[in-house]
């Protein structure tokens, strides 16, 4: 008997919902309460919305590299936000920037 042995890409492990919470270290009023993002890794993107109380909403639709690294990619919104860090292993973290704003995120299932 033969037996087919399967290997888990990384990039499939961090496949399915996360919750991306943002946090701000500029001192601009308007950078505050970006708050949490849902977002979803399905195979190489990961893909989200955010509604935020002054900037409106962003949409995220980025690539995730097969070792769970985002790097320099850019949340559409009406002022564009850079993300770039790592998720692996059920949580991530990284920073951000904008034009007026900048901070970190953190990632969790």
């Amino acid at each position: 008997m033969l037996l087919a042995s399967a290997t888990v890409t990384t990039a499939q492990t961090l496949d399915g919902a996360w919750n991306l919470k943002f946090v701000s270290t500029s001192s601009n009023p308007i950078c505050k309460d970006f708050g949490t993002m849902p977002m979803t890794i399905a195979g190489n993107r990961a893909t989200g919305k955010l509604v935020h109380s002054t900037a409106g909403q962003y949409e995220l639709n980025v690539p995730v590299g097969s070792d769970g690294s985002i790097n320099n990619a850019v949340m559409a919104g009406r002022v564009p936000v850079t993300l770039s860090g790592k998720v692996a292993d059920g949580a991530g973290s990284g920073s951000w920037t904008s034009l007026y704003c900048a901070g970190t995120w953190t990632a969790m299932r």
